[in-house]
């Protein structure tokens, strides 16, 4: 499995760019507003542990959890012909075009259902405090 350490602002940008997406569209595919991405991008946000594991599975295909299997199979998700035609048909059910982004959602779901996990998911959803001047 990656380091935790790969994943950082600077590779969220570079993968952002690279795919051609803008930070509304990134914010989408990982569940955070714009406002959270362009604070990671500009360093004045943290990534939650939580995050890292959602945007290793976007980024690398990597599962954000581990066992003794997933480590045989180089933490990378591996579908047969038949998993990947059925994980293309609940996508498809569900109003997805791209089954990768239905198993984030999936995998965002799952993380959100879990204390350890869903209060930073929550935190990194919050909108930004604005303030005023006077």
């Amino acid at each position: 499995m990656a380091a935790s350490n790969d994943i950082n602002k600077e590779s969220v940008r570079a993968w952002r760019k690279k795919n051609g997406l803008t930070q509304d569209e990134f914010g989408g595919l990982v569940g955070l507003k714009k406002i959270a991405v362009t604070k990671i991008e500009l360093g004045q946000r943290g990534i939650s542990e939580c995050e890292k594991k959602v945007f290793r599975l976007l980024m690398h295909g990597e599962l954000p959890f581990s066992n003794a299997e997933i480590e045989a199979r180089s933490s990378i998700l591996q579908f047969n012909e038949l998993e990947w035609e059925i994980i293309q048909g609940a996508a498809l059910k569900e109003g997805y075009g791209d089954a990768k982004l239905w198993i984030v959602d999936k995998i965002r779901g799952y993380l959100r259902m879990y204390p350890e996990t869903a209060a930073a998911q929550m935190v990194a959803e919050q909108p930004p405090e604005y303030k005023t001047k006077h």
